[in-house]
């Protein structure tokens, strides 16, 4: 064992000097961990000469990725923080603040350990206690561990429906809700059967329902998260996936009266989701694809603006489009390039498709265009393609 683990430390130590992070957080904590004190200090003045830009960046990765291994092992205490203190001092970084260097993997590794903790629904003394060390280690502020605590306590209260959530992979959901309303919908009439849009963040402990097209104004009431986590829960999860609302539930006004209004969400299953994605990416690709073959003609000018290269040279260069089978392989993003004698781009369009496509497809349907600098700058250029009148 002791071979074994001296073999780590000079795997971390040859990390170093060929400037291998991915080896030397595989082998560091490890090898730290039952390396001598002299050892260790001295693995850490090495780390910082080869690494001083990256060293706390570093620093915070291996002590993670340490933390993470302790609870994939299921050996996960107070006592490993004293590891982690000492290992900081050590490595004159006692001022760290792991939160702010790694504030995404931070998150997901304590989120994961409340989890954990949570196996038996109940957040015991000693596990609050761990999960309060293991902030003050990361140098999280008291609203972060709030939040944190915030999220345990959803968990406590409502586990039925966070496990609701592995039931929204093949099924769809249909939730529930009776919101207290303490105004009049002055700007317009509450209606059985409108649709509902429903607002959070991760921050908030409040979901908001609100009547469609009216704004903020039209604010039907809110519940605290408590009273409807599987919602909250699938609303954030969304969000982190970047997916528009249409895709993940449907929502509208079953019944109301003066205090009450009853909301009935239907949730989309994974599944569901899945398929309505799929469903419109063949008929936006279907759109484009009829759009580019189409003939078009350009009525008036259309000024592009374009992200410009360094080597950008404005007494060299002609607007490039692509074929159509690259257009339709990215449809998100239609782009016009500007491209150099040598064929090299030096510059790309940053407008929305709907403004950039009438142009392709003019130019694709063969229509003669006068393209003239209408305004630069040092990192972008303003074009105007005027149609040319016959």
């Amino acid at each position: 064992m002791k071979w074994l683990l001296k073999d780590k430390f000079i795997k971390a130590t040859w990390a170093i000097r060929n400037k291998n992070i991915s080896v030397l957080q595989k082998h560091a904590f490890m090898a730290l961990e039952h390396g001598s004190e002299k050892e260790i200090v001295s693995f850490f003045e090495e780390l910082k000469t080869s690494f001083y830009d990256q060293y706390e960046k570093i620093i915070s990765e291996i002590v993670i990725n340490y933390l993470g291994e302790c609870l994939e092992d299921g050996v996960f205490s107070i006592d490993e923080f004293s590891n982690v203190e000492q290992i900081l001092k050590l490595a004159n970084c006692e001022n760290l603040s792991i939160y702010k260097t790694s504030t995404f993997q931070v998150t997901e590794l304590v989120t994961d350990i409340i989890r954990e903790f949570l196996i038996d629904e109940i957040l015991d003394e000693k596990e609050a206690e761990t999960i309060n060390a293991l902030c003050k280690s990361f140098k999280m502020s008291e609203s972060d561990v709030e939040q944190l605590f915030l999220m345990a306590r959803l968990a406590i209260i409502d586990r039925n429906n966070f496990r609701g959530l592995n039931d929204l992979q093949n099924s769809d959901l249909r939730l529930i809700f009776h919101i207290p309303t303490s105004r009049q919908f002055d700007l317009r009439p509450l209606r059985k059967g409108e649709y509902v849009n429903i607002w959070t963040k991760s921050y908030k402990d409040r979901v908001y329902f609100y009547q469609a097209g009216v704004g903020g104004r039209g604010k039907i009431g809110w519940l605290p998260i408590e009273q409807c986590s599987t919602l909250y829960s699938r609303l954030i999860e969304s969000e982190h996936k970047g997916l528009y609302k249409h895709y993940i539930y449907d929502a509208s006004v079953t019944n109301f009266n003066d205090s009450v209004t009853v909301v009935q969400v239907d949730l989309y299953s994974d599944s569901t989701i899945k398929d309505s994605i799929e469903r419109d990416r063949i008929a936006q690709l279907t759109e484009l694809n009829n759009s580019l073959k189409t003939p078009y003609l350009l009525r008036k000018g259309r000024n592009i603006e374009f992200e410009l290269n360094d080597d950008f040279n404005k007494d060299d260069f002609k607007v490039s489009l692509l074929n159509r089978q690259q257009y339709l392989a990215n449809p998100d993003t239609i782009e016009i390039h500007l491209i150099n004698s040598n064929r090299h781009i030096t510059g790309v369009s940053k407008e929305v498709n709907s403004k950039v496509l009438p142009v392709i497809r003019s130019i694709y349907s063969g229509q003669k265009l006068k393209i003239t600098v209408s305004e630069q700058s040092l990192s972008s250029i303003r074009l105007c393609f005027e149609p040319i009148l016959q």
